[in-house]
């Protein structure tokens, strides 16, 4: 089911802006990653489960492969509401240099221990025992760094929502907001439910609520960047370059 709204709201999106990739702005290659991402981690988890049926093993390649799509979903979201809360495309089509800083830190931590989390869940959990993944050490660097940018998330919202006047763009940057810190914030809530559930199925129930929250976040970001709005209250904001940062200017062309 997740997979077929998935496909769907691929189809809307390229066909609402005309499937024209290169000329999107930079939050709706995103988005569409985002959606591809999260769509071919389905397929990958769907064609692993099947296998399963047929020989009780599976394909461990394939649902790695499922599990890393699933990460570099993630890894965009994450990078969407980062940049928005910053002011991009809202304020400017550019970064201040310290914010880009900020920015590629936080994505690199993020790149760093959802790895080492991987790693860890791959080779050395023993999955037949009753061990939680996110009782490791690997866990507790993820859902740690959930709950430090959703910090960061909020104190760079906030100052750019101060720089506006009010008026529709605010209210749109608000929304925006909302549905960012329900991302944020429905992770460790997963986990912690999953505490609840018998020890053998916390890490499948928690690896399907993270599917589910996010192929719900990204079906709200698809409606809240269609055309209409994106022209309304973006500028023209291409992917943001971590380098060639000018020394002098505070903003800089990308």
């Amino acid at each position: 089911m997740l997979l077929v709204l998935l496909l769907v709201l691929l189809f809307l999106h390229g066909f609402a802006h005309n499937w024209n990739l290169p000329y999107m702005y930079g939050v709706t290659v995103l988005t569409t990653i985002v959606l591809l991402s999260l769509s071919l981690a389905c397929v990958l988890k769907i064609l692993h489960i099947f296998l399963m049926s047929q020989d009780g093993r599976g394909s461990p390649f394939l649902s790695a492969v499922g599990d890393l799509c699933h990460a570099s979903a993630q890894l965009f979201l994450c990078s969407i509401f980062l940049l928005v809360s910053n002011g991009w495309g809202a304020l400017s089509p550019v970064l201040r240099r310290e914010h880009r800083r900020h920015i590629l830190l936080l994505l690199l931590l993020f790149v760093v221990f959802h790895v080492y989390f991987l790693l860890n869940d791959w080779f050395f959990l023993d999955h037949a025992s009753a061990t939680y993944a996110y009782e490791s050490l690997p866990g507790f660097l993820v859902v740690a760094l959930q709950v430090a940018s959703l910090a960061f998330f909020g104190f760079r919202l906030r100052e750019t929502m101060n720089t506006l006047e009010g008026g529709e763009k605010k209210r749109f940057l608000l929304l925006f907001g909302c549905l960012a810190c329900v991302w944020f914030i429905l992770v460790p809530v997963a986990v912690l439910i999953a505490t609840l559930l018998d020890p053998y199925v916390r890490a499948k129930s928690v690896a399907i609520m993270r599917l589910v929250i996010d192929g719900s976040t990204v079906t709200v970001l698809v409606w809240l960047v269609m055309p209409s709005r994106l022209d309304k209250y973006f500028q023209q904001a291409s992917l943001p370059s971590w380098s060639d940062v000018a020394e002098s200017a505070p903003y800089e062309d990308l």
